[in-house]
């Protein structure tokens, strides 16, 4: 017997029909079992029930030597709904073994985001061609297929062929595990996409493949499994949380959201968990579509939003910790280092975490995992929610609070709903602006002020009860905490710019020495580039520390005025120790100053006491000769040294159009007619 080798993905097979055409990819399980799509086996002729050919051909393409088995539909693994975005898998069993020795795991992994490469056997190319993809979730409030998106123009893309490859992680902690199959391709002139069948969603309809997955499910929250709790949308405080939360998650918001399920609205989390398990590929399974489509807007998330929701009543922080590290392939250790991997991770997590106050040690739970976590996770593009049954930690960081809590005050006046609900809007707008200025150009400084908490959604949730009952007081105070919130986030704007402004004044500053520097030292003097340079990299290296760069500019401008001062005593060899490019004269007088030395005019000196020039005749300007101060010529128009020529040339002017006589320049040229260098240019 020929010794057996096989690639390091042995699992890649091709699926052909009787004849031998090829009609698909699968995924290898073991030596007796292949997944694949229903619809493949139906293009094979072999679709259970069908009355066709009983089975059909399965061929290795990553062993040598290669080998071909006759294989047929398992009892009870066909689902394939036509013309939808459900099921369409189907478990093959061979008919004799592969004698591969392989055995493949499926793994349940977040969809969000990252990178997979798919295998699949195209038209032309029997023995196969890789494709690389990107993870976009889906945005459909339908279906329980993850969308794939191409990556770059002009490389393969997936067509018919591909359906049942495996989708192979790359990068990342799942790099190289199969994470679910390809299922149907998009193909609209240039707008190409392809979906994938989650490996959760997998085994919702193949429960007997549960043997060949590893990872932990995305929902770890509440005691029951897959079905959406009823009675939640008809009640208003539910209704506007779930749509609070709704509009945060699906849209480009990162942070942490401190969620309220208890006090005295007893408002529970069942609302909660029905939002989570609307984005669960396995519960999507479970849910018609009818029933998602039919939701009132802005509470149905798209498949896989969250990435991993977990319940921590009566669990450790070590507990959740190790959900954490296997929901997301980290490497593991202390809570400590969990959060700080999950702080690391590309593309950055979703995570729910309800019941945080009945813990079984909750301050620790706080201290050691999610206090890290919930600091620095609108930095690091994370997105986590945390539900209290009681009352949120005074220290615990957070962007957004969705307390159901009545709001309580002193507010006197009346205000009617249409108001409060356009003074909520407009602070809604604003905070928008505000943390869009913060993500583009405040995340680039250390120590930058820190935007307050949103208030919007929590008042947009008391709104949604309060106008209700119209006339209620507590439209009043939601008005008066829509203002109170609005001046706070004028203070933020305001510190923020100031920042901004200053370091765009710390930049222009260190140019201008730069190039004054560079006019009279040139760009390779090694000393004041060992100085430029680190002003320069405090300046552009993020996170910009502004108190450093201001140190460092100031350290750059006082070594550039240092070497100019040394530079002046001889400069150029001037005995006043101007510098090459002063063209002042030794009076102090710009050049084109031709004026008498003892011509005063302009100057201070001998100004009246009243500031009029000696000889100013009167307070408004005007002198005993009819003439304005200031003016030296004569009552008839000519100036005193005009020499009597009646259109008041200069004597030296021959021609009226300003031509010397000698053919030298015109009056007012003061070029000098050796080097054509005008007076007053003191270059060498």
């Amino acid at each position: 017997m020929a010794l057996h080798h096989h690639s390091d993905r042995p699992w890649r097979v091709r699926v052909d029909d009787a004849a031998g055409d090829p009609c698909g990819a699968g995924v290898l399980l073991d030596d007796r079992h292949v997944l694949t799509c229903a619809h493949v086996v139906r293009y094979a002729g072999a679709a259970p029930g069908s009355g066709a050919v009983p089975g059909v051909r399965v061929s290795s393409v990553a062993c040598r030597p290669e080998w071909t088995r006759t294989a047929r539909v398992a009892p009870g693994t066909w689902v394939h709904d036509h013309d939808t975005q459900r099921g369409d898998v189907a478990l093959l069993e061979l008919d004799e073994p592969a004698g591969c020795g392989t055995r493949t795991t499926l793994w349940k992994a977040p969809i969000s985001g990252g990178t997979v490469q798919v295998y699949g056997f195209p038209q032309d190319e029997p023995f196969g061609m890789g494709a690389d993809a990107r993870l976009a979730g889906s945005g459909h409030r339908q279906g329980e297929w993850g969308l794939l998106k191409r990556m770059r123009e002009g490389d393969p893309w997936i067509e018919r062929g591909y359906s049942g490859a495996g989708a192979m992680a790359v990068g990342g902690e799942f790099d190289g595990r199969v994470i679910g199959i390809v299922v149907a391709d998009y193909v609209h002139g240039d707008a190409k996409a392809a979906w994938m069948l989650p490996t959760e969603t997998i085994l919702t309809y193949l429960p007997r493949i549960e043997e060949f997955t590893g990872g932990d499910r995305n929902d770890e929250l509440g005691p029951s499994r897959g079905e959406l709790p009823g009675d939640v949308l008809g009640d208003p405080l539910r209704l506007a949380l779930t749509q609070e939360l709704t509009r945060l998650l699906d849209s480009g918001w990162c942070g942490t959201v401190v969620v309220g399920t208890g006090g005295t609205t007893a408002v529970g989390d069942s609302w909660l968990v029905r939002l989570v398990r609307t984005a669960d590929p396995a519960a999507r399974a479970t849910v018609s579509d009818a029933e998602l489509t039919g939701a009132p807007g802005d509470t149905v998330l798209g498949l896989g939003t969250i990435d991993a929701a977990y319940d921590a009543r009566g669990r450790s922080a070590a507990d959740l910790s190790g959900y954490l590290t296997r929901r997301f392939g980290l490497p593991g250790g202390d809570p400590g280092e969990v959060a700080r991997q999950l702080l690391r991770r590309r593309p950055p997590a979703c995570l729910v975490v309800a019941g945080v106050d009945r813990a079984q040690d909750p301050e620790a739970l706080v201290g050691e995992l999610l206090g890290p976590l919930a600091r620095r996770a609108r930095s690091r593009g994370v997105r986590l929610v945390l539900g209290f049954e009681g009352v949120t930690p005074a220290g615990l960081a957070h962007d957004v609070s969705l307390d159901p809590e009545p709001l309580r005050g002193d507010a006197t006046r009346t205000v009617t709903a249409a108001v409060v609900h356009t003074v909520v809007g407009q602070l809604a707008a604003e905070e928008d602006a505000a943390a869009a200025l913060h993500q583009e150009r405040g995340m680039r400084f250390f120590a930058a002020p820190r935007p307050p908490p949103r208030a919007a959604p929590r008042l947009r949730v008391r709104l949604a009860v309060a106008r209700a009952t119209e006339p209620n007081p507590e439209l009043a105070v939601i008005h008066e905490r829509a203002e109170a919130a609005r001046s706070v986030l004028a203070r933020f704007d305001r510190d923020l710019r100031r920042l901004l402004s200053a370091h765009e004044d710390l930049t222009a500053r260190l140019e201008l020495h730069r190039v004054r520097a560079a006019r009279y030292f040139g760009d390779e003097d090694r000393r004041l580039a060992d100085r430029h340079a680190p002003a320069f990299r405090a300046l552009k290296v993020e996170p910009i520390d502004l108190g450093a760069a201001r140190t460092l500019v100031a350290h750059y401008i006082d070594e550039v005025a240092r070497r100019l001062d040394e530079r002046r005593p001889d400069a150029a060899g001037q005995p006043d120790g101007r510098l090459p490019d002063d063209d002042r004269r030794p009076d102090g007088r710009p050049a084109d100053d031709h004026r008498p030395a003892d011509d005063d005019r302009d100057l201070d000196v001998g100004r009246q006491p009243d500031g009029r020039q000696p000889d100013h005749g009167r307070p408004d300007g005007t002198r005993p000769d009819g003439g304005r101060a200031g003016d030296d010529r004569q009552p008839d128009g000519a100036r005193p040294d005009a020499g009597g020529q009646p259109d008041h040339r200069q004597p030296d002017d021959a021609r009226p159009d300003g031509a010397r006589p000698g053919g030298g320049r015109p009056y007012g040229d003061r070029r000098t007619a050796v080097d054509g260098r005008r007076e007053g240019d003191w270059r060498g």
